[in-house]
C-alpha cells in the first residue's frame, strides 16, 4: 500500500474546522467551523463550481454531516440549535430544530435520512424527524457533557461517549441502556465510530488513545498510543481493514486494524487536527485543522486487497495468512504496537513486559485478534 498523497487544500474557513462530510454520490465535500459557517467545496476537475457558504446559526458549528440521498446537510452548534439545509440552495436555506438545553455537539442521519441524532452538552441524546422535525425521544444515562453519539450500521443501537468517562450502547427501540463501558483514569472519549461490520466501536480519548471495544464479548479489544496530544476524531475505511484518526500533536495517522498496527502518520496541517472522514468508497479522506484549513487526500488503498475480504477463494489464503503472521512478539493486552512503520516519525516502541501474567495477556490478545479476523471474513463471505 502506497502512502496517501495530499491531493487538494481548501481554505476560506475564518475559524477552526470542527467537523467534515462527504457527498454521498459527487466528489464534494463540506466542513463546519467555530466561525459560525459552513463550507462546501466541489474538487472534481470535471466540476468547476465556486465554494458555497452557508449561514444560519448564531454560534461556532460544531458538527456536520450529509443524508443519505446528499439532498440534505445537517449541522449541530454550540447555539443549542440543529439545522437541517436543502443543499441544491446556493445562499444556504435552512431550517432549525431546538430542544436541547446546551450546545449541540454532534448529528448523525439514520440510515434512510427520516432520522437524526443529537448528542449535546446538557447531558442528553435527542433523536428527532428530519420530515415533520418533531423530537421522538431522548437517551438518558450520562452525567457530563455528551460529545458524540452514532448509529450502529443495523440501526438498532446507539452508541455514545461523554465526558463523564464512559462509551455507552442503547437499544433504539426502547430507549434503554444495554452496556457502558467505563474509561479508567482521567481521560475520557472524545469521538467514536462504529466498524462497518458493526462488532466493533473505535473512540479516541483526551488521554491521548484509540481504543476499540467489541461489542460482542462487551470487553476492549485493540488500544493504541500512537499519538501526544488528544485525539479528536476516527473513522474506519468502509473496507473496515483500516482506521483514521487525528490529534491536537497535529497528525493524522492510519492504523492495520487486521495486522493491529500504524501504518502512516501524515503531517501537513500547521496546528492541531480537529477532523477526519473517508469519502463512501474509501478512496479519499479529508482532514480539517486548528489552521482552517481542509484537506483532501488519496488514500492509496487497494481496493482489490481492502476488497479480498469478501472473495471466498482468496478468504481462504488470507486466513491461512492471518495464522502464520501472529507473531507473538508483535504486543500485548495494554499496548498493540510494538513497531510502528510510520514513514515520518521514529518508531514507536512497545514496552516489553517479562512477567508471566503479560504473557498471558498477550496470547489471549492474540486469539481475539485471530477471532475477530476469521469472524469478520466469515461475515463478508
Amino acid at each position: 500500500m502506497e502512502e496517501p498523497q495530499l491531493a487538494h487544500q481548501f481554505r476560506g474557513l475564518k475559524g477552526g474546522v470542527t467537523g467534515l462530510s462527504f457527498h454521498p454520490h459527487i466528489k464534494q465535500v463540506a466542513a463546519s467551523s467555530l466561525d459560525s459557517n459552513i463550507m462546501v467545496w466541489n474538487f472534481s476537475s470535471e466540476n468547476n463550481l465556486k465554494a458555497l457558504r452557508y449561514s444560519g446559526h448564531t454560534d461556532a458549528v460544531l458538527d456536520i454531516q450529509y443524508s443519505p440521498s446528499g439532498s440534505l446537510l445537517a449541522s449541530s452548534s454550540k447555539d443549542r440549535t440543529i439545522r437541517i439545509w436543502v443543499v441544491k440552495s446556493v445562499k444556504g436555506q435552512s431550517t432549525d430544530f431546538k430542544g436541547h438545553q446546551g450546545p449541540v455537539r454532534s448529528v448523525d442521519f439514520n440510515s434512510d435520512g427520516s432520522k437524526i441524532l443529537s448528542a449535546s452538552d446538557d447531558k442528553s441524546i435527542k433523536l428527532w424527524t428530519v420530515e415533520k422535525q418533531r423530537f421522538i425521544k431522548s437517551f438518558n444515562g450520562h452525567n457530563n457533557w455528551v460529545r458524540s453519539a452514532k448509529w450502529s450500521p443495523d440501526q438498532k443501537m446507539i452508541a455514545s461517549v461523554s465526558d463523564d468517562r464512559s462509551l455507552k450502547l442503547f437499544d433504539e427501540n426502547t430507549g434503554k441502556e444495554i452496556h457502558s463501558f467505563n474509561e479508567p483514569g482521567r481521560g475520557f472519549g472524545q469521538c467514536l465510530s462504529f466498524h462497518p461490520s458493526g462488532s466493533c466501536i473505535a473512540i479516541g480519548t483526551s488521554d491521548k488513545k484509540v481504543k476499540m471495544y467489541d461489542i460482542r464479548t462487551m470487553k476492549l479489544h485493540q488500544s493504541y498510543t500512537s499519538h501526544t496530544g488528544p485525539v479528536n476524531q476516527v473513522a474506519f475505511h468502509p473496507s473496515g481493514c483500516y482506521l483514521l484518526s487525528c490529534s491536537s500533536d497535529g497528525f493524522v495517522k492510519m492504523f492495520d486494524i487486521i495486522e493491529a498496527q500504524p501504518v502512516y502518520g501524515l503531517t501537513g496541517h500547521k496546528e492541531e487536527v480537529t477532523a477526519i472522514e473517508f469519502s463512501p468508497k474509501g478512496e479519499y479522506f479529508s482532514s480539517g485543522g486548528s489552521d482552517n484549513a481542509v484537506f483532501v487526500w488519496k488514500s492509496n488503498i487497494d481496493s482489490s486487497s481492502s476488497n479480498s475480504l469478501k472473495d471466498k477463494n482468496v478468504k481462504d489464503g488470507n486466513t491461512v495468512r492471518a495464522l502464520s503472521e501472529l507473531d507473538l512478539n508483535k504486543s500485548d493486552y495494554e499496548n498493540i504496537e510494538k513497531q510502528s512503520i510510520l514513514k515520518k516519525n521514529p518508531l514507536e516502541q512497545d514496552v516489553d513486559t517479562t512477567t508471566l501474567k503479560a504473557e498471558i495477556n498477550r496470547l489471549n490478545q492474540k486469539v481475539e485478534t485471530l477471532t475477530q479476523t476469521i469472524f469478520y471474513m466469515e461475515k463478508k463471505e
